[in-house]
């Protein structure tokens, strides 16, 4: 989202002149209030949604560099001795048990991945980091304040990873109170009157 962010301003210096308003929600509750209406109405026409695979990014950028976290005792740091040094607990429970769960992941770089469902690596990431993330992609330049479902699902299209992702984006979205005023309020009953 970055690279389009950026593209977007090295597209609109070409404008003589131009003007960007942002208006927020609680101020643009008419439009708000409409886009709630129509959503909950029942379409009687199908929905298709078409879906285009990217086999490479549309916009090509530079290699980003990520600030380096000194890393504690996290869930990451057994799975990269065991991936580097072959290093098991001495439990034989746990050692079987971190040696399935290591098959999933790679070391590239002095860095931990995870291979996804598409076979995409995610970097995985501490705590510490992985707070921060969150509340980049929630509310930073490109943020658009999603819900906690939605903000994992985007975490995880942007390449990064933690068991506890889904809880912890759930529990960024809801601490922000204007996220909770603007969300939908469905007015339809659960059941056919």
């Amino acid at each position: 989202m970055i690279a389009y962010l950026e593209l977007a301003k090295e597209l609109l210096e070409r404008f003589k002149e131009y003007r960007i308003v942002q208006v927020p929600g609680e101020e643009n509750e008419q439009v708000d209030s409409l886009a709630k209406l129509a959503s909950a109405t029942i379409n009687i026409w199908p929905r298709t949604i078409s879906m285009i695979r990217l086999l490479q990014p549309s916009i090509v950028t530079l290699k980003e560099v990520g600030a380096v976290f000194g890393e504690r005792d996290s869930w990451i740091t057994p799975i990269k001795e065991n991936l580097i040094n072959d290093v098991l607990p001495s439990d034989l429970l746990e050692a079987k048990r971190l040696k399935y769960r290591s098959t999933r992941y790679s070391v590239l770089n002095g860095e931990l991945y995870k291979r996804g469902y598409s076979r995409a690596l995610q970097r995985c990431v501490g705590p510490e980091e992985a707070e921060g993330i969150l509340r980049s992609i929630h509310s930073g330049n490109c943020g658009n304040h999603a819900g906690g479902v939605s903000l994992a699902h985007k975490t995880l299209r942007q390449g990064f990873y933690w068991p506890t992702l889904f809880a912890d984006a759930k529990r960024v979205a809801a601490r922000y109170e204007a996220c909770q005023k603007i969300a939908n309020n469905i007015r339809q009953p659960p059941e056919l009157l």
